[in-house]
């Protein structure tokens, strides 16, 4: 029973790292219910406890299972479920093949489902995300990935100027590789900007990232 409490609190902690881990423990506390009731068993403990209770603790800790297995993974959910970890952690493909730097080079564009294909139209088929998928492309439909970081409209800022500066996607956005759903890992404001461009000795001056004021 000790052990099983353990098992349980890791799974709820607040330290727990992410819901990706939760999923990971999930298995093994059900393993450690089975284990428990058996050992129960085994030991004679069994006919001591009442089969109301027996049923109450296997229906506790499968529901506890289930909701860790079920965990809402931090960030917005995205039409179309999309894994940093696998694509770049995993695959090793890099940030530029999917996000393109058009010109004046200010933003970074997002992924389209005719570029996703390229590659899905024999990796994963038989994945209903996939199909989902390859039906946007199809219509030519475009996909609507929910943000997760926005630049305010009134600051100037150009990726193409801070990436020809040194600047890389992990300076400002975490390590996205490792991220299974992405999310704000950084906050981006006023004060981490102004950290930034002192510690690179970049101009402070507010005309640099704002309109001029009369």
């Amino acid at each position: 029973m000790k052990r099983l409490g353990q098992i349980g609190k890791a799974f709820h902690r607040r330290g727990a790292k992410n819901a990706e881990e939760a999923q990971r423990e999930a298995p093994n506390l059900c393993a450690a219910s089975a284990n428990l009731c058996a050992s129960a068993v085994e030991k004679g403990f069994g006919s001591l406890m009442p089969k109301f209770v027996r049923l109450g603790i296997v229906l506790v800790v499968s529901v506890l299972g289930l909701a860790a297995q079920t965990e809402k993974l931090p960030g917005p959910e995205q039409p179309i479920p999309f894994s940093h970890k696998l694509h770049v952690g995993g695959q090793g493909l890099k940030c530029a093949t999917c996000h393109k730097n058009p010109d004046p080079g200010e933003r970074m564009g997002l992924a389209s489902a005719a570029m996703c294909m390229q590659c899905h139209e024999e990796v994963k088929t038989d994945s209903l995300a996939i199909q989902k998928l390859a039906g946007f492309a199809k219509d030519k439909r475009e996909i609507k990935w929910r943000r997760v970081y926005e630049i305010p409209s009134y600051v100037f800022f150009s990726h193409r100027v801070h990436l020809e500066a040194g600047s890389t996607c992990v300076t400002c956005h975490g390590e996205v590789k490792e991220l299974e759903q992405m999310y704000k890992a950084k906050e981006i404001n006023m004060a981490s900007c102004m950290n930034c461009h002192q510690a690179n000795k970049a101009s402070t001056d507010c005309n640099y990232c704002h309109e001029k004021m009369n």
